[in-house]
């Protein structure tokens, strides 16, 4: 039997430690209103600190129906930001459920976008004044007849399916960065299935008017790839360098030994290669195979054993929807 090893590559990225990025922290300090379905009066709380969830678990008994609470939420502060002509500022929704309407000095940056469990960025450059107090407002919409997302209710039995989060339940943040940045998780990386090579690939973006000469100076270990490019005004590009790391006899990622290796990926700007932005993100190499089927999906005969590392790894238990 024939069979050929999946290489596995383990991402973890420091998105909040950046030094090219500052990053003010908006958890404190906003006045909530919650509309519930079906009522008539609002429940108002001032001093509000994140992270605030409004469900709070309602819907933790067994068989209880419908004991989420569901409606819309209000959460409103002020902030002061600074900024220069060549930066840009993000507003950063760690979690917000489960749709999210967005509003700076009362100009509309987003209306009813899906958001809940995952991380949320929106650009709010022409909306701020810079140097002076801005009125920030995000709504939550969180219907019980949510159908288009992952956490759902049952319309058939009227139940919910979990105690979904409801308002701002996760970190809210405000980021300045340069206008031409690495994107949100923009940095990926992954190698061959004989894991001689580590590939990353850069998806950077110009958030201002005017192009610019870009360099992306990405290390790993010892070894340091460069790539010159023009990058357009408002346009995006991805930037795919390679590694031999055959030679380095890199330590394999396992669960009881997770080794990791940092890729620096730092991106110059201008002729005189001024630091634009910089991200860490750290990788475990692994080899994963698993012979237990053919390729028409058929069970084999042979060995049915999960190898990790080409050495036989005892799997628990596996998810399954």
């Amino acid at each position: 039997m024939k069979f050929r090893a999946l290489c596995l590559l383990l991402l973890w990225s420091a998105f909040g430690g950046i030094q090219a990025r500052e990053v003010i922290s908006l958890n404190e300090g906003w006045i909530s209103v919650c509309r519930p379905e079906n009522r008539e009066d609002s429940i108002v709380v001032r001093g509000v600190n994140l992270p605030h969830n409004w469900n709070d678990y309602y819907a933790y008994l067994p068989g209880a129906t419908q004991n989420n609470l569901y409606g819309s939420c209000r959460y409103e502060r002020h902030f002061t930001v600074n900024t220069s002509n060549n930066e840009a500022v993000f507003l950063r929704l760690e979690g917000a459920g489960s749709y999210v309407s967005v509003f700076v000095n009362g100009k509309e940056v987003c209306q009813h976008q899906p958001a809940g469990m995952v991380t949320t960025i929106l650009e709010i450059t022409p909306y701020i004044y810079t140097g002076d107090r801005n009125r920030l407002t995000i709504i939550c919409d969180h219907p019980s007849d949510n159908q288009d997302m992952p956490w759902v209710c049952d319309p058939e039995h009227d139940m919910g399916v979990t105690s979904v989060p409801f308002g701002l339940f996760r970190n809210v943040s405000i980021e300045v960065s340069s206008a031409i940045r690495i994107v949100p998780y923009g940095v990926h990386a992954w190698t061959n299935t004989a894991c001689d090579t580590l590939y990353v690939e850069t998806e950077v973006h110009n958030y201002s008017s005017h192009g610019a000469e870009c360099r992306l100076n990405t290390e790993v270990e010892s070894m340091l790839s460069h790539k010159s490019f023009v990058l357009g005004a408002h346009l995006s590009d991805t930037i795919l360098q390679r590694f031999a790391i055959k030679k380095y006899n890199l330590t394999p990622w396992t669960p009881e030994k997770p080794k990791f290796y940092k890729v620096t990926s730092k991106l110059m700007q201008g002729f005189q290669q001024v630091l634009a932005d910089q991200e860490d993100t750290q990788v475990g190499i692994s080899s994963v195979k698993w012979p237990a089927r053919n390729p028409d999906g058929t069970l084999t005969n042979d060995d049915h054993r999960f190898y990790l590392n080409n050495q036989p790894y005892f799997i628990n238990g596996t998810t399954e929807a």
